[in-house]
C-alpha cells in the first residue's frame, strides 16, 4: 500500500500557488479584493499582490490594501474568447456512414456473458440516449456545449482543463444478468465529471504525447444529514491508468494533515467499462494560454492602478508646511485642525499640494499596460495550430481566418471538439455500443457578417436576381441564417427548400425576370408587373 507522501507526489509542472493567482485574477471583483487584503486565505503561498513600498509604514500599507481596487482584464479576455467560441454550439453525432453498422445480428452479451434481450428498436434507443446525453453530460443538466466551454475556460486559465468519464457503480448485492437490467438500474448511463487543475497532482504521457496515467486528489468535508458535523475530511486519491482506477481513501479530523509515512488503504480497484484513460485532458499550446500571457502585465497594472489611486487620494488633501528658522519654536495653536503658531519673525506657513506630474505619468503607464494586455491577447493567433484540413476552405473563409479572433477561436474549437469526441467515445465503449464512431461540429463559425449583410438585404425588400438558381440559393441561405434554423431537423429544412424551389420556379415561369432591387429592366422583357406578396415582388 502507498504512503501519504507517495500519493501526494506532484508533477514538476504542478504549481498550485500560481494557478491560484490565475484563478483570483480571472474571478476579479470581490474575490480579487479579498485576495489583496488577505492573500494567505487563497493558497497563493502568502505572496502579497499589492507590493509594499520600501520603508513604507505598516499603517500606510494596511490602509492602501484596504482601499485597493482593480478592474481585472484576465477574466474579460478569457470569457470573451470562450463566449465567441461557444456561440457556434458544439454538437456531437455519430458519423452517418457508420450509423447502424453494428446494429444488426444478435445483441451483445450481458455483463455475465449471457445473451441480452434486445430492445424493440435498438437504433431508436441508442439515438435517444445520445440525444439526451448531449443535453446532460454530467448528470446535472449541463449540455455538451456549456461543459466544453467551461473546460476551455479552465484551459485558458491553467493551460489544461480536465474531466473524467465515469459510470455508476454496480451494487455489491445486485444481480445484473442483462443490459436491460443494467438500463433499469442506470448502470449504463455514463457521465462526465469536471476536475479542477489543482486536483490532478501528477500525470504522464507516452512518446506520442498521449496521457497514460493521472493521480486525482479530492478533499471533501460533507454533511450528509442535519445531525452530522463537518468535523472530518475525506481524502481520496484516484490513480487512473487506461481501463483501471485504484481508489485510496483516508478520513481524518478536519484541519489535520496525515503523517508522511501514513499507510493509505486501497478502498476499491475498479476496472472501467472502457479501455481508454478515464481522464481526458483539454490542453492548449503555450501560445494560447491567456492567463499565462497577460498575468505579468495584469499584476503590474494592479500596482500602478493603486499607486495612481493613492496619489490622487492624497493629492486631495493639502498639507500645511511651516518654514521656520527654529523648528522647535513651532507649536500647534489648538484652535483647529491644521493650525499652527509661528513664533519667529521670519517664519511662514503655506499649504502645499501634490504635483500632478506623477499622477499623469501613472495614468499614461496604466494606459500602456491596458494596450499591452490587449495586444498580447490578440497576438495569440500567431500560436494557433494550423489544421491541414483547412486547405479546402473557400476564399471567403480563408479571408475571415485572417482575423485574429477567428483564428484563436477556431483553434480553441478544434481542441474542444477533439476532447468531446474522446469523452463520448469512452461513453459508447462503456455502454457496449461497439463500432460507434462520432464526429463533432460547431465551435467553428464565428463571423456572422455574411448573415448580417443578408438580413439587411432582405430588410430593404425581397431581393430580385435574374437567375432562378441564384434566387433559390439566396433564400435558402437566408432561412438558415435565422435564429434557431441552422440546427433545425433535416426534414424541416428539406420541406422549406422544396417550397422555395416551387415559389421561385413559379415566379420565373411568368417570363418576368426579377432584378436585384429597383433598376433598369432587361432588354426585351418589358416592365414586370407589381406582384402582391411572394418571393420575387414588392410587398
Amino acid at each position: 500500500m502507498p504512503t501519504f507522501k507517495e500519493l501526494q507526489q506532484t508533477h514538476p509542472d504542478y504549481n498550485e500557488e500560481r494557478w491560484a493567482e490565475y484563478d483570483v485574477f480571472y474571478d476579479g471583483g470581490d474575490v480579487l479584493l479579498d485576495a489583496i487584503k488577505a492573500p494567505r486565505n487563497f493558497n497563493m503561498g502568502g505572496r502579497d499582490l499589492l507590493v509594499r513600498r520600501r520603508r513604507e509604514p505598516e499603517a500606510s500599507y494596511l490602509e492602501r490594501k484596504k482601499r485597493a481596487w482593480c478592474m481585472s482584464l484576465t477574466g474579460s479576455l478569457i470569457d470573451f474568447f470562450a463566449a465567441v467560441t461557444s456561440s457556434d454550439p458544439l454538437t456531437l453525432q455519430e458519423k452517418p456512414e457508420l450509423q447502424g453498422a453494428d446494429q444488426g445480428g444478435s445483441p451483445a452479451p450481458g455483463p455475465e456473458g449471457e445473451p441480452a434481450a434486445a430492445p424493440a428498436d435498438p437504433v431508436t434507443e441508442s439515438e435517444q440516449f445520445y440525444s439526451e446525453f448531449m443535453d446532460d453530460v454530467d448528470g446535472a443538466g449541463t449540455d455538451v456545449n456549456t461543459f466544453m466551454k467551461d473546460r476551455l475556460i479552465d484551459a485558458m486559465k491553467w493551460r489544461s482543463g480536465f474531466f473524467m468519464v465515469d459510470f455508476p457503480r454496480k451494487p455489491a448485492d445486485a444481480n445484473v444478468p442483462s443490459r436491460l437490467e443494467e438500463d433499469r438500474l442506470g448502470l449504463r448511463r455514463g457521465y462526465w465529471v469536471k476536475l479542477r487543475r489543482d486536483q490532478v497532482l501528477d500525470w504522464g504521457y507516452d512518446e506520442r504525447g498521449k496521457l497514460v496515467f493521472a493521480v486525482v486528489r479530492t478533499v471533501q468535508s460533507q454533511r450528509v444529514t442535519f445531525e452530522d458535523k463537518r468535523d472530518k475530511q475525506l481524502w481520496q486519491w484516484r490513480v487512473c491508468t487506461p481501463g483501471h482506477i485504484s481508489l485510496y481513501e483516508l478520513e481524518i479530523e478536519k484541519g489535520k494533515t496525515p503523517g508522511a509515512n501514513t499507510i493509505i488503504d486501497e478502498a476499491a480497484s475498479i476496472q472501467t467499462r472502457f479501455s481508454q484513460m478515464p481522464v481526458v485532458e483539454v490542453k492548449l499550446p503555450k501560445g494560447l494560454h491567456v492567463a499565462g500571457k497577460v498575468h505579468p502585465a495584469e499584476l503590474e497594472l494592479l500596482n500602478k492602478q493603486n499607486a495612481r489611486s493613492w496619489a490622487e487620494y492624497m493629492a486631495a488633501f493639502a498639507v500645511l508646511c511651516a518654514f521656520v528658522e527654529n523648528p522647535d519654536q513651532v507649536r500647534e495653536t489648538g484652535f483647529g485642525e491644521g493650525q499652527i503658531k509661528l513664533l519667529g519673525s521670519n517664519d511662514r506657513a503655506e499649504w502645499v499640494e501634490f504635483s500632478g506630474a506623477a499622477i499623469e505619468k501613472l495614468k499614461m503607464a496604466c494606459e500602456d499596460l491596458y494596450e499591452l494586455m490587449y495586444r498580447v491577447a490578440w497576438q495569440l493567433h500567431l500560436a494557433a495550430p494550423v489544421k491541414a484540413n483547412r486547405q479546402d476552405q473557400s476564399g471567403e473563409a480563408k479571408r475571415r481566418d485572417q482575423q485574429p479572433t477567428t483564428i484563436i477561436c477556431a483553434a480553441l474549437g478544434d481542441i474542444a471538439r477533439e476532447a468531446a469526441i474522446a469523452g463520448v467515445e469512452r461513453i459508447a465503449e462503456g455502454r457496449g455500443d461497439k463500432g460507434k464512431v462520432f464526429e463533432a461540429s460547431g465551435m467553428a463559425r464565428f463571423d456572422d457578417s455574411a448573415e448580417r449583410r443578408l438580413a439587411a438585404l432582405f430588410k430593404s425588400g425581397a431581393p430580385k436576381l435574374p437567375s432562378p438558381t441564384a434566387m433559390k440559393a439566396l433564400f435558402k441561405a437566408f432561412v438558415r441564417s435565422l435564429p434557431g434554423m441552422k440546427d433545425s431537423p433535416a426534414e424541416l429544412l428539406a420541406q422549406v427548400d422544396a417550397e422555395i424551389d416551387e415559389q421561385v420556379d413559379s415566379t420565373f415561369s411568368t417570363g418576368n425576370v426579377p432584378l436585384l432591387g429597383p433598376g433598369p429592366v432587361l432588354p426585351g422583357k418589358g416592365k414586370p408587373p407589381v406582384q402582391q406578396g411572394g418571393f420575387g415582388g414588392a410587398q
